[in-house]
C-alpha cells in the first residue's frame, strides 16, 4: 500500500498526493482486457487474488479500518504493471465511509454492509472473494476444481471448495475468517498443481497499459461543441473564443469518424466557418488558410493533412468527443527525496 504524503486539490476536486508511480487502475486496465477478450490466465489470478487477501489480513491484524466492499479502481497501477492497494489504509468514520463508496464505481459490497451494517474484516472477505469471482473466468479452472465447485469429484476436494465458500459467504461476518480462507485456498491450488503468479498479472497489465499509452499518445479529443481540444497526453487547448477554428475542427472531426481521410474542401469549410458570410474566392480560401495555420500552430501540426482536394485527420487518428471538462494533463513523474 503506498504511503499517503499529501493533500490537494486538482481542477477544485479533493485528491491526495501517493508514494507510487501509478498512473491508471485495475478498472480501467481490466475493462480494456475484458473488451479485447484478453486472457488473464489462472496463475495471475490466483496470484492477485492471495496478494489482495494477505494485505486485507496485514491491515486487519494491525486493528485497520474495514470497508466491507471491493472495487478494481482500488487497485492502482503502475506502468511497470505493479499494483498498489489504497482506500483501507486511513481511518474512515460511518460518513466518510458513505463518501467513499458513493464517488467509487459500483462496488462489491458485503450484504450486511449493503443493508447499512458497520463492516468487518469478515465484511472485507466477501466483497473481495465477490470481485474475484468477476474477475476469474471460472471456465478458466481445471475440471477437477469445477467439478469440486459442483460438489462433485474427489470427496477432500469437494469439502474444501465447500469450505472455501462457506467460509467467504457465512451469514454472520464474525465467522468468516481470512486466515481460514487463506489456509483453505492454498491448499485448493497445490492440490489442483495451480501455481500463483502475481508477477504475470504485472506483465499483462504492464502490456496493456503500454498499447493503451500508444493509443492515448496519438487520440484526438475534443469537446462535443468544439470548446477545447487535447491531442495525446499534452494539455488541452482552449477554443472558447476562437468560434471559427472551433467550427473548423468539429467539421473536420465528425467527418473523420465516419469516413477517416476523406478531404473538406475548402470551399466547405468556409461555409462551416463563417456561415451566412460572403467573400470572393480568393479571401474567403485566405481565410480558410490562415484558421487551419492557428489550428496547427495550437498543437495539431502532425495531424492535420492537405491535400489537393482538402484538408483531413491523419487517416490513423482516433477521435474521441466528450462532454465533460478536460481532466489536467498528467504531471511528470519527479523522484521523491529521501
Amino acid at each position: 500500500m503506498p504511503a499517503l504524503v499529501g493533500r490537494g486539490t486538482v481542477a477544485g476536486r479533493p485528491c491526495v498526493l501517493l508514494d507510487c508511480d501509478a498512473r491508471s487502475d485495475l478498472a480501467y486496465l481490466a475493462s480494456i482486457a475484458f473488451e479485447q477478450r484478453i486472457p488473464i490466465g489462472l496463475a495471475a489470478a490466483t496470484g492477485f487474488s492471495l496478494e489482495c487477501l494477505e494485505m486485507l489480513h496485514a491491515i486487519h491484524d494491525a486493528s485497520g479500518p474495514c470497508i466491507g466492499a471491493f472495487n478494481a479502481a482500488n487497485v492502482l497501477v503502475s506502468p511497470s504493471g505493479r499494483f498498489h492497494f489504497v482506500g483501507w489504509g486511513h481511518p474512515l468514520d460511518a460518513a466518510a465511509r458513505a463518501r467513499l463508496l458513493a464517488a467509487l464505481p459500483p462496488s462489491f459490497l458485503a450484504p450486511e454492509v449493503g443493508l447499512g451494517a458497520a463492516p468487518l474484516p469478515g465484511s472485507d472477505l466477501t466483497a473481495a472473494t465477490l470481485f474475484f469471482h468477476s474477475f476469474l473466468n471460472l471456465g478458466q479452472l481445471p475440471a477437477a476444481a469445477q467439478r469440486g465447485m459442483r460438489g462433485e469429484g474427489p470427496p477432500g476436494l469437494a469439502a474444501k471448495v465447500a469450505g472455501l465458500i462457506q467460509n467467504s459467504h457465512a451469514t454472520r461476518p464474525e465467522e468468516r475468517s481470512i486466515p481460514r480462507f487463506l489456509s483453505l485456498y492454498r491448499e485448493i491450488l497445490a492440490e489442483l498443481s495451480i501455481t500463483p503468479d502475481a508477477s504475470a498479472l504485472e506483465t499483462l497489465l504492464a502490456s496493456i497499459a503500454g498499447a493503451e499509452q500508444s493509443r492515448r499518445a496519438h487520440q484526438l479529443e475534443l469537446a462535443d461543441d468544439g470548446r477545447w481540444f487535447r491531442l495525446g497526453a499534452a494539455s488541452p487547448v482552449d477554443l472558447t473564443r476562437r468560434g471559427t477554428q472551433r467550427r473548423l475542427l468539429l467539421a473536420l472531426a465528425r467527418l473523420h469518424v465516419t469516413h477517416p481521410a476523406r478531404p473538406v474542401s475548402w470551399q466547405d469549410l468556409f461555409t462551416e466557418g463563417w456561415p451566412e458570410q460572403r467573400s470572393t474566392p480568393e479571401s474567403a480560401r485566405s481565410r480558410v488558410y490562415v484558421a487551419i495555420s492557428a489550428l496547427r500552430t495550437q498543437g495539431l501540426r502532425e495531424v492535420l493533412h492537405t491535400s489537393d482536394a482538402g484538408y483531413f485527420l491523419a487517416p490513423g487518428l482516433a477521435v474521441a468527443f466528450s462532454s465533460a471538462a478536460p481532466a489536467p494533463a498528467p504531471a511528470p513523474v519527479r523522484p521523491r527525496r529521501r
